[in-house]
């Protein structure tokens, strides 16, 4: 019985093992020379190569404020007045409830 098991076993493992092996399509030279080449070309946003991603119509969150035309005290002192306002609600109390 234990012999029977054990032989199930292997056999499976060596079956599923082999998928995943058979699985792989390229070797990880092939991929680090595709990406190479597609860094290369500028097909890689944000690599600081080829066609800027603002000239793509693309900008991250870091570039939008990197750009901002607003100066940091014209914030605060906005800021400072919607708090003042109550427009921005503060505290436990008003923040929703988690969801389970």
């Amino acid at each position: 019985m234990k012999k029977t098991l054990s032989t199930l076993t292997v056999a499976t493992l060596v079956l599923f093992g082999s998928q995943a092996v058979m699985a792989q399509d390229k070797t990880r030279a092939e991929v680090k020379k595709e990406t190479a080449a597609a860094n290369k070309a500028g097909a890689i946003p944000g690599t600081g190569t080829g066609e800027s991603s603002q000239a793509a119509g693309m900008t991250s969150p870091k570039e939008k404020a990197a750009t901002s035309t607003t100066t940091r005290d014209a914030r605060k002192a906005t800021t400072a007045e919607a708090n003042k306002a109550g427009e921005i609600k503060s505290g436990e109390a008003n923040m929703p409830a988690k969801q389970k």
